[in-house]
């Protein structure tokens, strides 16, 4: 558009990231410009354009996570997982509304699992943040973080949107002894050469009953 006095005023939003040669030309040829007091012919290079503001819509949570084989519509029932009383810890990769990633820091995080746990960030000065938290009670959870006020939302096949947060299942640690519970009449007596039975409820220490196998038990009659 015509500014005043002969004036042009010329705009553009760029939308990728990176390294350009800025060109501008009147009937073919390149004006001139000055950049820092000098006085410089076009194309001007070389010319940056940064990633805008961090945005939670494109940024990117790397979480450990567990894919069951029920699916649900055709899609497959994903969820990021973790181990009661372990710290678990996950990255964060921020990226802008047009998923320029990011290449510096300066961004604050606000972690939550479930209604009452927080996790912590860690800023690596290159757009990357080291995240953690830790529970002690198993069950399903949602995982939100927060960022410019807005929920990180990337992977997608993870993320809830009913809910808010991604798709979090805590599961019961390595099996402690004394908290579990063995019942069933084959304790008390059996008869010969018949089989008797009994089942073994394993539990963690924090009490977290576990819904998965895997331990080796071992019955002595003596």
């Amino acid at each position: 558009p015509l500014g005043p006095a002969g004036i042009y005023i010329g705009q553009y939003t760029p939308i990728l990231a990176g390294n350009y040669d800025l060109s501008i030309r009147r009937a073919g040829k390149e004006l001139k410009g000055r950049i820092a007091g000098t006085i410089r012919r076009g194309p001007f290079s070389p010319f940056t354009v940064l990633p805008g503001s961090t945005a939670g819509s494109t940024t990117i949570a790397v979480h450990e996570y567990l894919e069951n084989n029920s699916t649900f519509l055709g899609f497959s029932n994903q969820n990021f997982v973790a181990m009661a009383g372990a710290t678990t810890t996950f990255s964060i990769v921020t990226k802008d509304r047009y998923a320029n990633p990011k290449t510096v820091g300066g961004e604050e995080f606000v972690i939550n699992v479930g209604p009452l746990a927080q996790g912590l960030s860690l800023d690596l000065g290159n757009g990357t943040y080291s995240a953690s938290y830790r529970m002690t009670s198993s069950g399903d959870y949602k995982l939100a973080i927060l960022v410019n006020n807005q929920l990180v939302q990337n992977p997608p096949a993870f993320f809830d949107a009913s809910e808010g947060g991604f798709k979090l299942v805590v599961m019961a640690s390595s099996t402690l002894a004394s908290r579990s519970e063995i019942v069933g009449v084959g304790l008390t007596t059996a008869t010969a050469g018949s089989t008797s039975a009994f089942s073994i409820q394993t539990y963690d220490e924090f009490g977290n009953k576990k819904d998965y196998g895997g331990d080796t038990m071992i019955a002595e009659l003596y």
